[in-house]
């Protein structure tokens, strides 16, 4: 019978480790960070920030103000029509009152 020498099994290890290392993906590298600001750039945005704060909660509490002084003009201008339609509607039972009064001296006339 003839012999046939198979490979080692340490070969055969080898060649089954190096392809599944190899990436599928090409690995992005990672975005390094830089340190550029010194000491007093670091002051200085320490500074900024509240000002910027400052100045935020200057702009909202102009913005309240104003919205709340539009709904109080709104409901001054909404009060308004609420009397005028009131004192339409006592008109207007007035007037109904005054045409059925009439229609019955106008039966009674042709009576």
């Amino acid at each position: 019978m003839a012999t046939r020498s198979h490979a080692s099994k340490r070969a055969a290890q080898i060649s089954t480790n190096t392809r599944s290392k190899t990436p599928k993906k090409p690995v992005l590298e990672k975005a390094k960070k830089t340190i550029n600001a010194n000491k007093e750039d670091r002051d200085n945005l320490h500074e900024e920030k509240p000002m910027n704060v400052e100045n935020m909660f200057e702009t909202i509490m102009s913005k309240l103000e104003y919205a709340y002084a539009e709904v109080e003009t709104l409901k001054k201008e909404n009060a308004e029509p609420k009397k005028s339609d009131s004192e339409t509607k006592e008109r207007l039972a007035k007037v109904e009152e005054q045409n059925s009064a009439l229609n019955s001296r106008v039966i009674d006339l042709q009576a």
